[in-house]
């Protein structure tokens, strides 16, 4: 399969904390899979697939060079090492899965690790959020007409309302008879 990467080794180790020993196809991996999963649902598939083909060609516009530099490249990146951490500590080899270790290291534990990676997620999370208030302040603006063209129905539309951007509460549309303020420490009905 041929994948164009909106990263590159060089940019993933410049801008993350991995030594430069790491074995970078197991980052790779991580970054296909993320670029192929996430990237797609903020993206669509029609502007996702034009940004991968501008990548391989070389020819991009100013617009292409903005989302992919300022939003898309620092999204995949954190998703990508949010979801290669697991990973980097483990081999797969023909007898089983192994654990490295080193001399005078010591091997992250289970609690720490979920910690980097819950580091890793959250900054995905805000960066995501923040590329699809991008990507649909733009297409109003008459930027990136791809974004809302997936009519196949094979297609990923472009999840406009991620769930990271909703809590649990439920707060009513505008058309509920409930003022939003606080009144007394609870919530006040308009028209009882």
């Amino acid at each position: 399969m041929d994948v164009s990467y909106f990263i590159t080794e060089k940019y993933i180790k410049q801008q993350t904390e991995l030594q430069d020993d790491v074995d970078i196809t197991k980052v790779k991996r991580s970054v296909r899979i993320v670029q192929q999963t996430f990237c797609q649902e903020i993206l669509g598939t029609d502007l996702y697939l034009d940004l991968e083909a501008s990548m391989k060609t070389g020819v991009t516009n100013q617009d292409y060079r903005t989302l992919m530099e300022n939003y898309i490249m620092p999204y995949t990146l954190e998703m990508s090492m949010y979801k290669a951490l697991p990973f980097l500590n483990y081999s797969f080899t023909n007898k089983s899965i192994v654990k490295k270790d080193a001399d005078n290291t010591t091997p992250t534990e289970l609690p720490e690790l979920k910690y980097l990676q819950q580091q890793y997620r959250d900054s995905a999370d805000f960066l995501g959020q923040r590329t699809v208030k991008y990507l649909i302040q733009s297409y109003n603006n008459g930027k990136f007409p791809l974004y809302g063209t997936n009519v196949d129905s094979s297609d990923i539309q472009p999840n406009k309302e991620p769930p990271y951007l909703y809590g649990g509460i439920y707060l009513a549309d505008a058309d509920d008879d409930c003022d939003y303020g606080i009144y007394p420490g609870r919530w006040k009905q308009v028209n009882p």
